[in-house]
Order: C-alpha cells, then sequence, then structure tokens
C-alpha cells in the first residue's frame, strides 16, 4: 500500500511537469469583445482568445499561414482577422466560440483591419490600390456580408483608424516615423485627425512635433484615447473634443511608464476598459479607476502548432559574397553567420556561431583576414578575423583571432578593400563614406555625408572613388572625388533622372 501510494505521487508529479502550461510572451494585435471580458490576439501566427484578465488561451485558428489583426464584432460573436493563406492578406470571419473561417475579401493586393463599423456589415480597412511610389493605401469600407466594390473613405494612406459608435466619425493618423523610434521630433512626427463621413471632410486634431498614434474613441463620443511619445517612449493620454469650432481640445496624461512604450492599445467598446502591450506582455487598464496598468498572464495549454520541419533551417542562398583573387575561395554571409567555402567541393564551413549577425565580409591583404561587420552587446562595429594557422585555408576548420576595429555607437555596413590592400572603405550610420588605413591608428577620412547609403567604387589605382548619391530632391547623381578628400567632389553626370551603380 505504501509503495503504491509512493508511485502515484511520483506519477502525478511527473504529469504536471510535463502537461505544464507554457507562458506566452510578445502576443501582439490584442483587440478587446464589446464587453471587455475575452480578448483576441495574435501569437505564433495564430489567432488566440483568452479571457481578458489573463488564463489559459485558447488557439481559433490553426492554419499554417499568417493570421493576424483580430478584431471582435460589435455584438462580440464574430472575429474578423486577417490572413495569408492564400498568398495575400486577405479578412476573413471565424465564429469568436471557434469554427471554420470564411474568407470575404478578394482583392489581390490584400487588406489590413482597424475596425469594425457598429452595423456589423462592415469594416473599417486599408488596402494598396495605387502605385507604392506615392502611397499606395487607401481607407476603405468593406462589406462583409455581401460581395461588393469596397468604398473608398479617403484617398491616402492612413494607420490606425478608429470609428465612433454612431458610425459617423473616424479618427485616423497620418504620417509618422515608425512607431518603435523613441524621441523623434519634426515635421514628420505622427498626427491624429478625424474625418466626418457625412460631410467628407478632415479635421485635424493633434499636430504636436511629436508621434501621436493609435487613437481610440471614447464610449461617449465626447474623448477619445491616444499615445503620445517623447525621448522615453509613449505614454497613454486623453484627448477631449472641443465643444465649438473656437475652442481647442484638451489633453491628459493616463498612465505611462518610466522608460518604453505603451503600444497596440484596444478598447472594450461598451466598458471603460484599456489593454496595451508594453515591452513583452500584456497589461489591462480602467481610467479613472486604477491607478497604475496590471500585467495579465496568459498561458496556453497543448502541442505547440510548430512544424517540425521549420526546425530544421535551411540556407540555399547567400545575403553577401567575397573571393579570394584566385577565386579559389569564398566567404559567404548566410543566415546571419559566416561560412568558408572552396569552389570545387563546395562543402561551406561555419566561421561563426553567434546570437548575432555578421555581414559584409571582405577578404584583408594576402587573404589571411576577413572583415566583416558584427554586433557585439548591442552595438554594431567592424571586426577582423584572422586564422591561428597561416597555411590553412579559410575553409578548414580551425581557431581564429577577432580584434575589434570600430569602437562607437555608429552602424557601419558595406565594406570594401581598396585594390591596393591598404584602405578599408566602409558606410557609417545613413550615408556617410569612410576611409580607413589599414594596420595604423590614423583617424578615418569622411569622403560624403548624405541621408542614403551611397553605391560606390573604388578606382583599380585606388586615388579615386566614385558614388551614386541623392540630393534634396531625391535625384542620384554621379559623383568622383580623390580617395584622400584632398579635392572637393564633383558630379560627372547632372541629369534631371537618376544615375546609379558607377562602377570604373
Amino acid at each position: 500500500m505504501h509503495r503504491s501510494a509512493t508511485l502515484f505521487c511520483l506519477l502525478l508529479l511527473n504529469a504536471s511537469w510535463v502537461f505544464a502550461d507554457e507562458p506566452m510572451r510578445m502576443v501582439s494585435d490584442p483587440n478587446l469583445s464589446p464587453d471587455g471580458s475575452q480578448i483576441a490576439f495574435t501569437w505564433r501566427s495564430d489567432v488566440w482568445v483568452a479571457d481578458s484578465s489573463g488564463g489559459t488561451a485558447r488557439r481559433l485558428t490553426t492554419d499554417p499561414g499568417n493570421d493576424q489583426q483580430p478584431h471582435f464584432s460589435p455584438d462580440g460573436e464574430t472575429i474578423a482577422f486577417v490572413s495569408n493563406r492564400t498568398g495575400s492578406n486577405q479578412i476573413y470571419l471565424v465564429p469568436a466560440t471557434g469554427g471554420t473561417p470564411s474568407q470575404v475579401t478578394f482583392h489581390s493586393e490584400g487588406y489590413s483591419i482597424h475596425d469594425w463599423f457598429p452595423d456589423g456589415k462592415y469594416i473599417l480597412a486599408s488596402g494598396s490600390r495605387d502605385h507604392f511610389w506615392r502611397g499606395a493605401e487607401r481607407l476603405l469600407k468593406v462589406n462583409v456580408q455581401q460581395r461588393r466594390a469596397d468604398i473608398v473613405l479617403a484617398d491616402a494612406t492612413v494607420a490606425g483608424a478608429s470609428i465612433d459608435r454612431e458610425g459617423k466619425r473616424v479618427l485616423l493618423v497620418r504620417e509618422g516615423e515608425r512607431w518603435w523610434r523613441k524621441g523623434y521630433k519634426g515635421e514628420r512626427a505622427a498626427q491624429i485627425w478625424m474625418l466626418d463621413l457625412e460631410s467628407a471632410e478632415f479635421t485635424e486634431l493633434l499636430h504636436e512635433g511629436i508621434g501621436c498614434r493609435w487613437p481610440l474613441w471614447n464610449r461617449n463620443g465626447k474623448s477619445f484615447f491616444f499615445t503620445k511619445g517623447d525621448s522615453h517612449g509613449f505614454d497613454l493620454w486623453r484627448y477631449r473634443l472641443p465643444g465649438s469650432p473656437d475652442e481647442k481640445g484638451v489633453q491628459k496624461r493616463i498612465t505611462g511608464f518610466e522608460d518604453d512604450s505603451i503600444v497596440f492599445p484596444t478598447i472594450a467598446r461598451n466598458k471603460n476598459l484599456i489593454v496595451f502591450r508594453h515591452l513583452f506582455d500584456l497589461y489591462r487598464f480602467r481610467p479613472g479607476k486604477d491607478e497604475t496598468p496590471k500585467k495579465i498572464e496568459f498561458t496556453y495549454a497543448g502541442d505547440p502548432n510548430v512544424d517540425p520541419d521549420e526546425l530544421r533551417r535551411t540556407l540555399d542562398d547567400a545575403e553577401e559574397v567575397a573571393f579570394t583573387d584566385d577565386g579559389l575561395e569564398i566567404i559567404v554571409a548566410a543566415g546571419g553567420d559566416l561560412w568558408a567555402m572552396d569552389t570545387e567541393l563546395r562543402e561551406p564551413v561555419r566561421l561563426t556561431e553567434t546570437g548575432s549577425f555578421e555581414s559584409s565580409p571582405v577578404f584583408g591583404p594576402d587573404h589571411q583576414a576577413v572583415y566583416t561587420v558584427a554586433k557585439r552587446d548591442g552595438q554594431v562595429d567592424i571586426w577582423k578575423i584572422e586564422k591561428m594557422d597561416e597555411a590553412a585555408y579559410w575553409w578548414q576548420p580551425g581557431d581564429y583571432r577577432w580584434t575589434q576595429i570600430t569602437d562607437d555607437p555608429n552602424v557601419e555596413s558595406d565594406l570594401r578593400i581598396s585594390p591596393q590592400g591598404n584602405h578599408l572603405y566602409y558606410v557609417r550610420d545613413l550615408g556617410s563614406l569612410h576611409r580607413r588605413t589599414i594596420n595604423s591608428d590614423e583617424a578615418p577620412i569622411q569622403l560624403t555625408n548624405a541621408f542614403s547609403s551611397p553605391d560606390y567604387d573604388i578606382s583599380p589605382c585606388g586615388q579615386w572613388v566614385a558614388y551614386a548619391e541623392t540630393d534634396d530632391d531625391f535625384n542620384s547623381e554621379i559623383w568622383i572625388r580623390r580617395s584622400d578628400g584632398s579635392r572637393d567632389p564633383h558630379n560627372i553626370s547632372q541629369h534631371h533622372d537618376d544615375d546609379r551603380s558607377p562602377r570604373f
């Protein structure tokens, strides 16, 4: 009896270890049900539903495609989401309790979902409907009950749109830098506008030179919540609409964190509840009731939806390549690592196996060293890799010595070695071209200063550099300059069309 009880307890302990729920981190696209009791979100390319206070989540979709942007219908019975399972991002509907998704859109350029119209018959969405160069997306009213032509609401690119409870006004975001860029100040900062669907008039509400994003209508229709950013990230704010055209709206900060942003906020249509993501987790917050946001813990039980083939990585092409002068040895950048290979047997040997990316490899003088760009401890720099056995080939497994060449917060890229092997050229940050003398402590020479990376080439004699550079009118011209920077650059193309790819 004693042995049986002991064995039973061991089995229980083992079962609890085997069937322990896995925590869910980095969920995205959260969306609250109208009553705030449920939340839908995206995780591992599927749509999941869970209690908004946390707990075990239930997988709603299981397709190998990328399912994202779930949105509860106004009655809470249906969830719309976007999936690329047919090759382009189309809108699908699925019962909130689970079932077979049905495709409701078929335009070849696809859609992204913003919100539901209050009647539950239409969805507020965006879709590419024009030439990509000048902003292709349009704000659309999409019928999800009948297959009808989309209605264009705004002939412009917008983001983060939200419609009020009457279906008459749309809050939307215009312009803006990437949301993950902290502290941007300037005219490119995201602005919040309001579109009156009856009069088709646009009203600018927030244009402050810093990012204002993700507007969400309050239930009363007299105010909305939004995020506003500064150097530490985005906080949650409330904007009370003016009572007359002569008045100004009133802003108030609601909550935030000492560092990093509030992103992807969602609000319950019929309840005073907001959920958002901060760093890796979701938080819930009741404006006017909660002093601080509360973290929500989600878990899931069961087998993960991972294809075993996805655990095996196959690299069949290279992003960048460097050859020795005799063409017998190659260094390639593939999958974030550097590989060495000969051109006869072509059996690659991995040179690097780190958690960071290595890129832009070039052979140094006499092929005894390889220069590369690598990220270490959160900083991107140029490194030199040397063989410990100088007589060995690069494609023979061996030991290597790493030497850091640059040590600064700037990001280096596009390495080249001069034909004489005495200078290392590279691009720093957005577009400044530099020349550095190999095996010397001399300060590097800056040859260009632009806002985009120059496409450059070095003359066979090593005394000249030609490069394509974009000017303030976004016109690319060809310039030539002495490689030691002793003379001013000279424009040798001077043409109103783009000129690129100079080669000596």
